[in-house]
């Protein structure tokens, strides 16, 4: 049975300062915990233009240094619970670029999401599936101006 662990980060327009996003996991299967953390510029920022390409860049790590699961782990990402679209044709599904490393990149597409003045944040999730099952997922909000 797989362990998850569900961490929760609001970043809020009226928000000043940027919030260093990390997550840890519950271990599963007596396996090390995973640790994400989100790399800029999204862990800089907490508002973007409406109708931009945000490259949602994240590192992926554990105590061992275990590159074989962090390098074939399953990356995706999720905006208001449906999966993210990237631009044009780089990006067919809400799967993550692996980099290598355990760093993931996903060009996020804005355009399909309400912007401006009164506009809710998007609510973004990203679930982190290792080879070796372990799983995180780490959610939080993001503005559009």
């Amino acid at each position: 049975m797989r362990k998850t662990t569900k961490v929760a980060f609001a970043v809020c327009m009226s928000l000043a300062l940027a919030l260093p996003i990390v997550a840890l996991s519950v271990a599963a299967r007596g396996g090390d915990p995973l640790t994400v953390t989100i790399q800029p510029p999204v862990k800089n920022r907490t508002t973007w233009y409406g109708g931009a390409v945000i490259p949602v860049r994240i590192l992926v790590t554990d105590p061992n240094d275990n590159e074989s699961a962090l390098d074939n782990a399953t990356v995706t990402l999720w905006v208001n619970n449906l999966p993210a679209s990237g631009p044009g044709k780089s990006q067919t599904n809400n799967t993550f670029i692996n980099l290598g490393g355990g760093y993931y990149q996903y060009n996020l597409e804005t355009k399909p999401y309400p912007a401006g003045p009164g506009s809710e944040p998007i609510f973004i999730t990203i679930d982190v599936v290792a080879a070796d099952d372990r799983e995180l997922q780490v959610d939080f909000f993001m503005a559009l101006k």
